[in-house]
């Protein structure tokens, strides 16, 4: 008796085996993604949602969503040259909703983080003009154009900082008075 036990207990336990490995290996198959894949397939959805209803009100839902799931891959793959892409346009949708903070921070996360990436300079030029034009903070602006000069002086933008930082915090009828006089 106690032999049939243990040849039923064996064979149960055998069956068990089998069967968990046969479900992982489907469950494997039937979700072969990685997590960064996943990731960039959920970025690109949205951003192609965002895009498809451009003509509409902003998502502000599905911007914020962009937004986080930009900043996770870049946090999860800090590596991957698609980090500073997806951070600079997770900061030009911050600006889109309003989130100037979040943009501001998100610039400067390009451009301190990823000084490589080809639009690094942009990113810098864009923490200013968010502070200068959208926050009114024109100290931090003042700080962001200068240290883009001394980064990034043979720029295409570094004609436009400069006129920018000559004629920041200038009224109406200052700039018309300095135009006149050149």
């Amino acid at each position: 008796m106690r032999k049939i036990l243990s040849i039923v207990v064996i064979t149960s336990l055998c069956i068990l085996v089998c069967q968990s490995c046969t479900n992982s290996g489907s469950e494997t198959q039937k979700n072969p993604m990685t997590e960064k894949e996943k990731l960039v397939q959920e970025i690109k959805q949205l951003e192609d949602t965002l895009k498809a209803n451009a003509e509409q009100k902003i998502n502000r839902k599905l911007a914020n969503d962009l937004i986080e799931k930009s900043k996770t891959f870049a946090r999860v793959f800090p590596e991957d040259e698609l980090s500073p892409a997806y951070l600079f346009r997770a900061g030009n949708v911050a600006v889109g909703i309003g989130s100037f903070e979040e943009a501001v921070n998100l610039f400067k996360n390009i451009h301190q983080n990823y000084t490589n990436y080809e639009r690094a300079p942009d990113a810098l030029f864009l923490q200013g003009f968010t502070y200068e034009n959208h926050m009114n903070d024109l100290e931090n602006a003042k700080i962001c154009y200068d240290d883009f000069l001394n980064r990034f002086p043979e720029d295409q933008l570094a004609d436009q900082v400069r006129v920018v930082l000559e004629n920041i915090g200038k009224s109406p009828e200052e700039l018309v008075k300095g135009f006149q006089n050149k």
